[in-house]
């Protein structure tokens, strides 16, 4: 992995920001291809970064990696490292010594004069590739937006875009299908965009199982009842009432008489 940041990227913003994004960027790349070797190999890895000693900006690239880790940056949120940077000194590692040479050899290759570093050309190759497209290596520069930067990373990303530009549209409309769940759980295709089925309307009737529809509006007939409406039955069915004992003793009294 390797990230070169040009002095006039972003000249307005001050050098601890634009470390701080190259920082993210080779982070991000790292992380990437974790989860790649995570999905196409099945292998559930965890990456671990180890820095060489920086007693200055130590912290403030812990505090930036566990915010990233937290959250999205900038670009995204990192979900495949198992630590926030280790330090040591290079003196003492190999692996650390070897990780100089690419930083030495990326400082050469943009160097003024260095297009023809026999380095650069050698581990070129070595980036991150992925069926052919360079991942492992970016260089950020105003010329790369101007299309004057003729650097092997720039011009990776000009043949990318120029592919993927190229690329034929999605489908879309009914042709686009995509995929849902049902309360089941059991996933059936639908169509994105599906046309309204006409909806064939009834003659209206008084049959209290027919849906009514008018211009379009769909009603139901339901079984409630206004209060004045509930006042009249009350009274019909008390007039409907058998007669109460006293009414009924009045009455033979009255009778009798």
């Amino acid at each position: 992995m390797g990230v070169v940041v040009d002095s006039r990227f972003h000249q307005a913003s001050t050098p601890e920001s634009r470390e701080q994004h190259a920082y993210e960027v080779l982070l991000h790349k790292f992380d990437m291809l974790l989860k790649s070797v995570r999905v196409k190999d099945s292998l559930p890895n965890r990456g671990l970064v180890i820095h060489d000693r920086r007693v200055v900006v130590e912290r403030d690239i812990q505090t930036w990696t566990t915010q990233w880790r937290k959250s999205a940056g900038n670009i995204g949120q990192l979900r495949n490292l198992a630590d926030v940077p280790l330090f040591a000194d290079s003196r003492a590692s190999r692996l650390l010594q070897l990780a100089d040479l690419v930083s030495y050899s990326l400082y050469r290759r943009y160097a003024p004069g260095g297009e023809a570093e026999p380095s650069f050309a050698t581990i070129y190759p070595r980036f991150h590739h992925v069926d052919g497209v360079l991942h492992g290596c970016v260089h950020f520069t105003p010329s790369y937006g101007a299309g004057s930067c003729d650097c092997e990373p720039c011009g990776a990303r000009f043949e990318a875009e120029a592919v993927k530009s190229a690329a034929p549209a999605p489908p879309s409309g009914s042709e686009k299908r995509t995929r849902r769940r049902t309360r089941a759980g059991k996933p059936i295709e639908t169509d994105q965009q599906s046309t309204p089925q006409p909806v064939e309307t009834p003659s209206p009737t008084t049959s209290s199982n027919t849906r009514l529809s008018w211009a379009g509006t769909t009603v139901t007939p339901s079984l409630s009842l206004s209060r004045r409406s509930v006042t009249w039955l009350r009274a019909i069915a008390a007039r409907s009432r058998p007669t109460t004992c006293s009414n009924a003793r009045s009455a033979r009294t009255r009778s009798s008489r």
